[in-house]
């Protein structure tokens, strides 16, 4: 694989549609700041995406971005749905770490580091180690949700998960910083289970304890939000990058857009505008800073590259 002084960031998705939008967001924001970028996904995921761009016009404004894909394991017309969720997570285990393995050493370009959705572990973070080549693992949710998914396990243990009785108002108690605050309806709906044994929540515990070797962790929300949680976290990962709202800043990356009342429905931005905070993205390998003005327009002010084994994690 070719070294070059330009930084290529990898990124691997989960070929779900609410994991590969964020994760195409951060992409596209990492590639126009410099930044040569591949995004892999699953033939069945790329060939929908592909199905969806117009490709002359994501060139234009995301030079140097390339797609790939591997498979899933399962033939192009078998449903990918709930409905046979257990084969789809079996076959994707089976194949997909393999073929990710075979597409990392036969890229012509060396991968400045892997950025991978923290539920494609599995397949990431062995070969990234056994390649040398640092991965940074991406949840596409915020830090509240992470935070959880880590305690997916006593949940369990406690009886709260699946729900025994099916009081939706009951409070969760072995969750540390939200005893008494979280209520059963609050949790991720893969904890609406029937049993203990499903395979997708099995699949999510395993998933959220292997990304723990990722030498960063990426998250899709910002600190002035969620400092509380995301300062627990940090007793897990010593670098947490807290990125987000994703959205927000793509569109005011792409099209140097005035963030408006009628842009945010939820109230997340007009507080952020309100309180005039800086919101950062971070990145082991390219930095790049915004700072909303007084006119609520977010600027892009400061981008740097840097070496992995000098990074730092500070602006």
């Amino acid at each position: 694989m070719e070294q070059t002084n330009v930084p290529h960031v990898m990124f691997l998705s989960f070929p779900v549609q609410g994991h590969i939008k964020p994760m195409m967001k951060l992409a596209e924001l990492l590639n126009q700041a410099g930044s040569q970028v591949t995004f892999v996904n699953t033939d069945h995921s790329h060939d929908l995406l592909m199905s969806h761009t117009d490709l002359t016009s994501f060139h234009d404004r995301s030079p140097n971005f390339l797609f790939r894909s591997i498979p899933d394991g399962l033939r192009p017309d078998k449903a990918r749905s709930l409905s046979n969720i257990k084969e789809w997570l079996d076959t994707l285990q089976a194949v997909a770490k393999p073929a990710f393995r075979q597409l990392l050493i036969s890229t012509s370009m060396r991968p400045t580091c892997i950025i991978a959705d923290g539920v494609m572990s599995f397949a990431a973070i062995d070969v990234a180690e056994e390649l040398g080549i640092p991965v940074v693992a991406f949840r596409t949710h915020n830090a509240s949700c992470t935070w959880t998914y880590f305690h997916l396990s006593k949940l369990v243990e406690a009886g709260e998960v699946p729900f025994p009785d099916g009081n939706l108002d009951k409070s969760i108690t072995c969750i540390p910083g939200y005893e008494n605050v979280l209520r059963i309806r609050d949790l991720p709906s893969i904890c609406r289970v029937e049993k203990a044994d499903n395979p997708v929540l099995n699949f999510q515990m395993r998933e959220t304890s292997t990304m723990t070797r990722a030498s960063a962790l990426i998250l899709n929300t910002f600190h002035e939000l969620e400092a509380p949680v995301i300062s627990r976290l940090n007793s897990i990962f010593t670098k947490i990058y807290a990125i987000g709202p994703l959205h927000a800043l793509y569109k005011s990356r792409t099209k140097d857009m005035i963030i408006s009342q009628s842009d945010s429905s939820n109230g997340v931005l007009e507080r952020i505008v309100a309180a005039d905070i800086r919101i950062r993205i971070l990145a082991d390998y390219v930095k790049f800073r915004y700072i909303n003005n007084e006119k609520g327009k977010f600027e892009k002010i400061g981008f740097t590259v840097k070496d992995f084994a000098g990074a730092s994690g500070k602006i």
